[in-house]
């Protein structure tokens, strides 16, 4: 079993390897596709979306067909939001599984100190679960162009919806650039929103875990 020098000396070693993972994860690019590849949408490992390009023939649809160009937003959008989080949790999950915490599989501390930090952990692991459930509730809303165009995202920071008004469609082939930016700045509006809510909420929660000798 690890003493408690030991223990902290993992934990170190886990910060340097997540501060390596998180500049591999920053570097990252993932894109996604709809209707073919009418709809692109590349998005960072920062989970922000860096571009959208869209084919003139999903811009001029009939007004009756804008919910279709709604949906192939969002497909597209998600499809690369989603390969961005699972490379990112493929990436920490390594460095996680490093961190070997002594008598954390419900064997006894070997000292008092141990006892106490393995109590903490438990119950910031219990607190994260209720984090969670509270963030997978989360809504938010992201416009762009006054509320010509809205993106609701969820605490999955995965796109709920797309609202578009029929004045920004219809656009000639010149415009199109336009409304990919608009269609940018609502989606980062509400994905930063969710972004934000989440790192306060989980930061309550691991501001609640004191180890010892640990800053």
């Amino acid at each position: 079993m690890l003493d408690q020098e030991q223990l902290m000396a993992q934990i170190r070693k886990v910060q340097e390897d997540v501060q390596e993972a998180q500049e591999e994860i920053a570097a990252m690019v993932a894109v996604g596709h709809a209707a073919g590849e009418s709809i692109e949408v590349e998005v960072g490992g920062e989970q922000l979306v860096r571009r959208f390009s869209i084919s003139p023939r999903v811009v001029n649809l009939p007004l009756e067909e804008l919910a279709m160009l709604e949906e192939l937003l969002k497909i597209a959008t998600n499809n690369a939001l989603t390969k961005i989080q699972e490379a990112t949790a493929e990436r920490m999950s390594i460095v996680t599984g490093g961190l070997d915490i002594p008598g954390f599989d419900g064997s006894s501390a070997n000292t008092l100190d141990q006892e106490q930090l393995m109590a903490q952990i438990r119950q910031v692991q219990e607190d994260v679960q209720n984090a969670q459930e509270e963030i997978a509730a989360m809504l938010a809303l992201g416009h762009a162009a006054g509320e010509s165009i809205e993106v609701e995202v969820g605490g999955d920071q995965l796109v709920h919806r797309f609202t578009i008004s029929p004045r920004v469609v219809n656009l000639p082939a010149e415009e199109i650039a336009m409304l990919e930016e608009l269609l940018k700045i609502a989606t980062n509006n509400a994905l930063t929103k969710i972004q934000e809510a989440t790192a306060e909420r989980m930061s309550i929660v691991t501001g609640g875990l004191d180890i010892p000798g640990f800053d």
